[in-house]
């Protein structure tokens, strides 16, 4: 048995795949080449190498950079957003006080005046019902949770 001759070949229209492929293929090529994105946490445990690193990161400009050059975690973590603006301007200095804050919230960094709000409202918790304890009241609440089928 002889199979049958081809049809000869007929250029077909691309399809909407095609098309939109081609499209997509050009859109990227003009976008260039991707950047690295570089995760960077600072903590109040870095090194001054490690802020340059974090500021660098983070796309501080040279001069924040230069202005934190000898600058740990530690110190870093204590500056104000008002010391921070004063340094580095109202843009910049907003800019790295909400970038600390993010790193402190990551961290679960506690200042000592966060300590101190803590054992205040504990102090005034107790003043207010010194019979009713918080975690006496989970603990009974855990223990009938837990005797539930």
């Amino acid at each position: 048995m002889v199979a049958p001759p081809l049809p000869p070949e007929i250029p077909l229209e691309p399809s909407l795949q095609d098309r939109l492929h081609e499209e997509l293929k050009k859109r990227v090529s003009l976008t260039g080449p991707k950047k690295s994105l570089a995760v960077a946490y600072v903590t109040p445990h870095a090194s001054a190498e490690e802020v340059q690193f974090w500021l660098s990161a983070k796309g501080f400009t040279a001069r924040t950079q230069q202005k934190f050059q000898n600058v740990g975690g530690e110190e870093l973590f204590s500056l104000g957003k008002l010391e921070l603006e004063k340094v580095l301007g109202v843009e910049e200095g907003l800019r790295l006080h909400n970038q600390i804050s993010l790193q402190k919230n990551i961290c679960g960094f506690k200042t000592l005046r966060s300590k101190e709000l803590s054992s205040v409202l504990e102090a005034r918790r107790k003043k207010i019902d010194p019979d009713d304890e918080f975690s006496d009241r989970r603990d009974s609440n855990d223990s009938v949770a837990s005797s539930l089928p």
